[in-house]
C-alpha cells in the first residue's frame, strides 16, 4: 500500500509538474509577446511624439504669423488714421484760408459796390443839377 501511495506521489508529481512547465512556457509566451507589445507601442510612441512636436512647431509658426500680420494690419490701421487727421487737418486748413479769402472778397467787394452805388448817385445828382441849370 505504501507503494501504491508512493506510486499515486509520483503520478501527482509528474502530472504537477506537467502543468507546472504548461504554465512556465504560457507565462513566458505571455512575456515575450508583452515585451513584442511594449517594443512596438514605444516605436509607435516615439513616432507619434516626433509628429506631435513637428505639429505643435508649425502651430507655433502659424501663430507667430497671425500675430505678425495682426500687428502689421494694427500699424496700418494706425497709420491710415493718423493720414486721415492730417488730411482732415488740411482741408480744415484749406476751408479756413478759403472762407478768410472769401470774407475779405466779399467784404472789398460790398465796399466797391458801396463805393460805385455812392459815386454813381453823386453823379446823377451833378446830371440833374446840371440839367436845371
Amino acid at each position: 500500500m505504501v507503494s501504491f501511495i508512493l506510486c499515486i506521489g509520483v503520478i501527482v508529481l509528474i502530472v504537477y509538474t506537467a502543468f507546472f512547465i504548461s504554465f512556465i512556457r504560457n507565462v513566458q509566451h505571455m512575456s515575450n509577446t508583452f515585451e513584442n507589445f511594449i517594443k512596438n507601442t514605444d516605436k509607435n510612441l516615439n513616432e507619434t511624439l516626433v509628429e506631435i512636436k513637428g505639429t505643435l512647431e508649425h502651430i507655433k509658426q502659424i501663430t507667430s504669423d497671425v500675430s505678425s500680420i495682426t500687428n502689421e494690419a494694427r500699424q496700418i490701421s494706425d497709420t491710415v488714421a493718423i493720414l486721415e487727421n492730417g488730411v482732415r487737418n488740411l482741408f480744415g486748413t484749406i476751408i479756413n484760408m478759403l472762407n478768410a479769402n472769401i470774407y475779405a472778397n466779399v467784404a472789398g467787394l460790398k465796399a466797391g459796390v458801396k463805393a460805385a452805388s455812392i459815386a454813381l448817385v453823386n453823379t446823377l445828382k451833378e446830371r440833374r443839377k446840371h440839367d436845371h441849370d
